[in-house]
């Protein structure tokens, strides 16, 4: 069956003190509440997806005022949403990263509609500290946000392991210059081989 919808008026006809009867208006309204409910199926789909998400999105004004954020905070900083809305979130920035987020904060405020990307450090509620990966972006000039918004995520292990690697690569390197060795790598797939600066050096190649 088609959906139809009617919004109905009634008014009394009075002849002086007394009623006498009754009018009724009718108008349809049929458009407007089916964008209605397309909109309200829109924004439950929007914020199941928000919910579920690991990523975090966070709202803020141009002073940097929390306004929202969303429950996957748990997820990544272990607080509830409605804990870290009642924070100040300079109190959990590494002392190291304040410097660098003030200095994006100025760009993007700089630079409106234009993601920029942040990595620093974030104290996690039970104490240590998490590398956070962040996209902000100003939409100040938007009437319907009004706001600066970032999505940021937890890569702590993805930054601990490539600090593991590059520390290690530095390790090799120093023992090659110790040692008056070099190494090589080769890729039979591709055909392409890598030699190490010092591997490079004992063959007089630059």
């Amino acid at each position: 069956p088609i959906e139809h919808w009617d919004e109905i008026s009634f008014y009394p006809i009075r002849n002086g003190d007394n009623i006498v009867g009754t009018a009724c208006y009718a108008h349809e309204i049929t458009k407007k509440k089916l964008s209605e409910a397309k909109l309200k199926n829109s924004d439950q789909r929007l914020r199941a997806l928000i919910e579920n998400s690991d990523d975090v999105i966070a709202l803020q004004s141009a002073i940097g005022k929390l306004m929202y954020v969303s429950p996957s905070i748990k997820k990544v900083l272990g607080y509830t949403d409605k804990e870290f809305m009642q924070m100040d979130i300079s109190s959990i920035v590494h002392p190291e990263d304040t410097m660098p987020g003030q200095q994006l904060l100025e760009k993007v405020l700089g630079n409106p509609g234009v993601p920029l990307q942040y990595i620093g450090r974030k104290r996690h509620k039970d104490g240590t500290w998490r590398w956070i990966e962040a996209t902000v972006t100003s939409k100040l000039n938007d009437p319907a946000i009004n706001g600066l918004v970032t999505n940021f995520r937890d890569i702590t292990k993805k930054k601990l392991a490539a600090d593991k690697l590059k520390h290690n690569e530095s390790r090799l390197k120093q023992a090659q210059e110790i040692a008056h060795f070099g190494s090589w790598e080769h890729d039979f797939s591709t055909g392409v081989a890598l030699w190490s600066e010092k591997h490079c050096k004992i063959y007089g190649l630059s």
